[in-house]
């Protein structure tokens, strides 16, 4: 998975307006000098989103994400070590919910 192309298909051509890390894997947050809980702006960090990720079962490869946009907040997900990106609406909202 490439986080990029996933993270800006959800903003559906939204401004970022703040990415925030939280706990990592595979040491991205250390590896990329980074640190969890400061706000970043999408420019400084997103080059460190576009490659290529293996999110597949056993793998801890992206840390925990939390990214804002005006209408969205798009988080990193994970369920038995297999990592993916969702979506809710930052405002009530009339939509279908999923279950990431």
């Amino acid at each position: 998975m490439n986080p990029e192309e996933k993270i800006l298909e959800y903003a559906e051509g939204e401004a970022i307006e703040a990415v925030v890390f939280g706990d990592d894997g595979d040491n991205f947050i250390e590896n990329n000098k980074l640190e969890r809980g400061l706000i970043y702006k999408w420019e400084e960090v997103k080059k460190y989103l576009s490659h290529y990720f293996d999110c597949d079962f056993g793998s801890d490869a992206l840390p925990a994400i939390n990214i804002w946009t005006k209408s969205f907040i798009i988080f990193v997900s994970e369920y038995d070590g297999s990592v993916s990106i969702h979506r809710f609406y930052r405002n009530p909202t009339p939509y279908k919910p999923c279950r990431p």
